[in-house]
């Protein structure tokens, strides 16, 4: 049986070579918070860097002053120190993030709601990727629905304000549709009919970032109501009205799209789902984003999976799949086309396999991968299949020996790694520029805390780029050590720690004995609590 792995997120990290279901309006919504925002466009969430600064720091206005007041001062000859401010405290840790003093004003100016909004939207990514005293699913939903409500009266309070400037009033309507987004697909029904009108008028905006998002909306209720009639029509057409705006649309829409080819697909509406198909193509083949580009010809694409999608809903309904059966349509799916999306449909959905213990599907997906792409000439796709390969197999090998650690900590200086012996040591991979990777820093430092002599915490970070993990340090102080390779060219996957554990997704925990052997690769925050006690109560002796 295919199990579901909770918060199981695959998140790809490349090396420095390589920079550059049926939808439902829950899902629709989903997307919308992960990646909208009042302030501005917004970007993936796995795209960006370190979480915004703590409502404790300076804002961002504030940083750009005084950095402009120090440059300006040190152009006229003077010492840029003498006139600066006295130093900031140390960072917040992970546990001090607090949303708890989120509360809007009763007498709030126009300036102030809008900064909320913006506040708002930071601490909802800070909740979501668990970076705050939220530390379970129910804590963290309850927070980010807290958030959302706030949100709403913030964005209604300051739409309601008479002579509002045009953009200004553009941002009060993004933020409460996405605050009424938030809530809806939070389970609050009662907001739905609210939204639902809210988007409706919305769509008709002149405004083509409004237009945008509020047909996101609607697409999501469309989509729904395909399950009580017959008629695709209306979620075409909002798609194709979607693609008219081209010039604005971004990861939401995309994803947006993408949920709905799958959707129809899945109804059994194959030409409507060609032609959303067609839609996605039109409407990112120009793309500026390099990646959203990317991503956009991956979904574009997608209806060459739909036999295996179906064999993976068999899995996860309990019903009867073969290893044999899975083996032959992923061979099939290679014939046809042995190109990189096919490789990383294959590539992920091993990864599925081998963190929800599935071991023969596995090995059959990894033969096919060898096996498949064997032959091909192009430099992209045999770097790539190597690299899969690679971390797979390094990812066995691994079990049972002792790590060569032979780096310093993130700040340059020399670590005793053998200090750590008698201990058993969780060792987690991340990067600023990954949120997913930062996610399980909570439960780590939880198991710590409970067993402080007998669990220690040593990171190991990844950033492609160190302006990233420099960032994250001034806004969140970690009171256990991370290495990092101090040569550029061994950052993300060339990490010479990354390479002998198999490292290619996000979460990524190492779990290390006494005797410094690696016990256990953890792919998901799944079980690592459990595995940890488990070796802990190996080593106790009996009384």
């Amino acid at each position: 049986m295919l199990q579901q792995v909770p918060g199981f997120r695959i998140s790809r990290i490349r090396s420095p070579w390589q920079r550059g279901g049926a939808v439902c309006l829950g899902g629709v919504l989903l997307s919308l918070l992960m990646f909208a925002g009042c302030g501005g466009d917004a970007e993936p969430a796995g795209e960006q860097g370190a979480a915004a600064p703590a409502d404790s720091n300076p804002s961002l206005s504030d940083q750009v002053a005084a950095l402009a007041a120090a440059r300006q001062a040190e152009a006229d000859g003077q010492d840029p120190s003498a006139s600066a401010p006295t130093a900031a405290p140390d960072p917040p840790s992970v546990a001090e993030q607090t949303a708890g003093t989120f509360q809007l004003p009763a007498d709030a100016t126009p300036s102030q709601l809008l900064e909320a909004l913006e506040k708002i939207d930071r601490q909802i990514q800070r909740v979501a990727t668990q970076q705050t005293e939220f530390d379970t699913p129910e804590k963290i939903q309850a927070e980010i629905k807290r958030l959302a409500t706030v949100k709403l009266q913030a964005a209604s309070r300051l739409a309601a304000m008479a002579s509002l400037p045009p953009e200004m009033l553009k941002l009060s309507k993004r933020g409460k549709l996405q605050a009424l987004s938030h809530l809806v697909a939070l389970g609050d029904v009662a907001s739905t009919p609210e939204l639902k009108q809210f988007a409706e008028q919305l769509s008709q905006s002149s405004d083509p970032t409004l237009a945008v998002e509020s047909r996101l909306v609607m697409i999501g209720f469309a989509m729904e109501q395909l399950q009580v009639s017959n008629d695709p029509q209306p979620v075409v057409d909002l798609v194709e009205q979607l693609a008219n705006n081209a010039e604005v649309l971004g990861m939401p829409a995309l994803m947006t799209m993408g949920q709905a080819r799958s959707g129809l697909q899945q109804y059994g509406y194959s030409a409507a789902a060609r032609q959303v198909r067609q839609q996605m193509v039109r409407a990112f083949e120009g793309h500026p984003d390099p990646n959203i580009r990317a991503m956009a010809e991956d979904l574009a694409s997608a209806e060459r999976f739909d036999v295996l999608d179906s064999l993976r809903r068999d899995l996860e309904q309990q019903r009867t799949v073969t290893p044999a059966q899975w083996q032959s349509e992923a061979a099939n799916l290679v014939r046809r086309g042995a190109d990189l999306g096919a490789l990383r449909y294959l590539s992920q959905a091993a990864l599925h396999f081998e963190v929800t213990g599935m071991k023969e599907f596995a090995k059959v997906t990894y033969e096919t991968i060898r096996n498949g792409f064997a032959d091909t000439e192009d430099p992209e796709l045999r770097n790539e299949q190597q690299i899969i390969l690679a971390t797979h197999n390094a990812r066995q090998q691994i079990i049972g020996k002792t790590l060569e650690v032979d780096l310093p900590d993130t700040t340059g200086a020399p670590y005793d790694y053998s200090s750590l012996r008698g201990k058993v040591v969780l060792m987690p991979f991340w990067a600023a520029e990954h949120p997913e990777s930062i996610s399980v820093f909570r439960l780590l430092e939880s198991i710590r805390d409970k067993y402080p002599n007998q669990v220690a915490l040593l990171g190991v970070n990844v950033d492609l780029d160190e302006a990233s993990l420099i960032q994250f340090e001034r806004e969140i102080r970690l009171d256990w050590p991370s290495l990092r390779s101090p040569d550029p060219l061994q950052q993300g996957i060339e990490n010479p720690l990354a390479m002998q554990t198999g490292v290619t997704s996000f979460p990524f925990v190492v779990l290390i004995d006494q005797q410094g052997k690696v016990r256990k690769v953890f792919l998901t925050n799944v079980g690592i609590e459990a595995a940890t006690e488990k070796l802990l109560q190996a080593s106790t002796p009996e009384s």
